[in-house]
């Protein structure tokens, strides 16, 4: 298992990503410096027999009862669909953030898919 930091800054405030490169997945944390754990969502690539498009499977293992938004799943399903491998995020950052910088989600994606590569 390789454990991997990497701090981005949006606006003031400061992301962390921490990822967990295990042998046939990863575990990404996305959330702020004090390493806040309200969630975790899986999504799990597998080819469908009748279209052969790759479809994904995603639950949320551990539920925050206060999201209100679906943003670590729209994460985890991409860079599933992406890298062909399961996905496990916990996803911890604030609605407030997201709406003072509106393409961060599109920026997480890109980001974590290079580091991912």
């Amino acid at each position: 298992m390789i454990n991997e930091n990497y701090v981005i800054n949006f606006s003031k405030e400061k992301v962390l990503i921490q990822i967990l490169k295990q042998l046939n997945s990863y575990y990404i944390y996305i959330g702020n410096t004090n390493m806040f754990f309200n969630n975790l969502i899986l999504s799990i690539p597998f080819q469908n027999n009748i279209d052969s498009n790759k479809n994904i499977v995603t639950k949320e293992l551990i539920e925050d009862e206060n999201e209100v938004n679906n943003y670590g799943k729209i994460i985890s399903e991409f860079l599933s669909k992406k890298i062909n491998k399961p996905i496990f995020i916990s996803f911890n950052l604030n609605d407030e953030l997201i709406k003072t910088n509106p393409f961060i989600i599109e920026s997480l994606q890109e980001n974590l898919f290079k580091l991912l590569n």
